[in-house]
């Protein structure tokens, strides 16, 4: 039970991260021309912050200790992937 429980917050967790970075792209996007490039540099390195922290000290763990090591794998790496064609396709 406490196992399900901490999935489901991790799951919850990663949820709310990928809603809040797209609620603030679009904010970003939207009033990108209206603020100075510093600001927007600033709340982009803070961002990365806190994405930063939630991979190394809540997904990483769970993904280490999980029981289904080769679907983590295949995820991190199909994620890679994704983010390395994302990357040159924009």
């Amino acid at each position: 039970s406490s196992t399900l429980k901490g999935k489901k917050q991790i799951i919850i967790n990663s949820i709310i991260l990928t809603l809040s970075t797209f609620v603030g792209g679009l904010i970003i996007f939207f009033i990108t021309s209206n603020i100075n490039e510093m600001i927007v540099g600033c709340l982009l390195a803070i961002t990365v912050g806190m994405i930063s922290y939630i991979i190394k000290d809540e997904l990483l763990p769970s993904i280490i200790k999980g029981n289904n090591k080769k679907y983590n794998v295949l995820g991190m790496i199909i994620g890679i992937v994704i983010l390395i064609i994302s990357h040159f396709i924009g």
